[in-house]
C-alpha cells in the first residue's frame, strides 16, 4: 500500500461504528479514495484483506 494511505485521515479508528472486524495485532483499517477498506499490515504496509464498497 502506498505510504500516502498512511496518515491518520486514512486509518479507521472506530471500525465497529462501520461494522468491521477487529483488526489483528499489528494491522489496520484502511479507507481508500473509493470508499473500500483494506485491512493493513502497520510495519510494512502489505494489504492483508480488502472489502470492496462496504
Amino acid at each position: 500500500m502506498p505510504s500516502d494511505y498512511r496518515g491518520r485521515e486514512y486509518v479507521v479508528s472506530d471500525w465497529r461504528h462501520e461494522r468491521l472486524r477487529p483488526p489483528p495485532r499489528g494491522y489496520h483499517w484502511v479507507r481508500s479514495d473509493n470508499g473500500d477498506f483494506l485491512l493493513v499490515a502497520i510495519s510494512t504496509g502489505i494489504i492483508a484483506d480488502l472489502l470492496l464498497h462496504h
